[in-house]
């Protein structure tokens, strides 16, 4: 409150002063500088404020390196449980949202003395990247025994985000370290989205040849007969 009592005195008098002064002749346009006092008439530079963070940054740097592989297999853990119990696609976009939010912390650490923070970040991001295509692989197994055979296209396109999505990310830390980070998760997704492919073309080609052009009731994969016209 006398803070603020101050300032409305300190405007009152300068209003006072103001209504006081007469008016300058001859004069229409009067700069700023002109405005101010005589020690103080000089050009007015813009400030630039330099926050040195990385220094302050350098005290937790440590401590935070350390949390982050917990961090991250910790929340990754507890949404892949959750598609255990749901059984939906959806905890990919879950899991790499929340690892969007860690991307601009692996970018922004350039330094040398940041390096164990963003080797950490990349390493838990590899394992989730193994853990997430793992759970791929077992929903890929459980067709046609145990889950229809759309959950094949499901699969597919949830494969294919994913490896977009690691496959950006490479392409992004290239920029700091100058060499691949996920070469080896891409690849085996790639893999993996190879055999999806095979399996969900072959089952088409084997649906036209034994429902369409054989005997509608000899709908099995591995049954080989003869063509016939229906």
């Amino acid at each position: 409150m006398r803070l603020l009592d101050d300032s409305i005195g300190i405007l009152e008098k300068s209003n006072r002063e103001v209504v006081r002064e007469k008016p300058r002749a001859n004069k229409t346009n009067i700069s700023s500088e002109e405005l101010l006092p005589g020690k103080e008439k000089r050009r007015v530079e813009a400030i630039l404020l330099d926050f040195d963070w990385r220094s302050t940054f350098k005290e937790v740097s440590l401590p935070m390196a350390h949390c982050i592989i917990t961090a991250i297999e910790s929340f990754s853990e507890k949404i892949l449980q959750q598609e255990q119990n749901e059984r939906s696609s959806a905890f990919c976009s879950d899991i790499t949202e929340k690892l969007d939010r860690m991307l601009p912390l692996a970018l922004a650490c350039r330094d040398d003395s940041f390096q164990e923070i963003r080797a950490n970040l990349m390493e838990a991001c590899c394992k989730v990247a193994t853990a997430v295509l793992q759970r791929l692989q077992e929903r890929a197994k459980e067709v046609p025994s145990k889950a229809p055979l759309k959950n094949l296209h499901i699969l597919l396109s949830t494969a294919v985000y994913v490896f977009q999505y690691f496959k950006q990310y490479d392409n992004l830390m290239k920029e700091i370290t100058k060499k691949p980070i996920f070469l080896v998760p891409i690849q085996r997704y790639q893999e993996f989205i190879n055999t999806l492919q095979y399996q969900v073309t072959n089952y088409c080609v084997r649906v036209c040849a034994t429902s369409i052009l054989q005997d509608a009731e000899s709908h099995h994969w591995d049954d080989y007969k003869a063509f016939y016209e229906v």
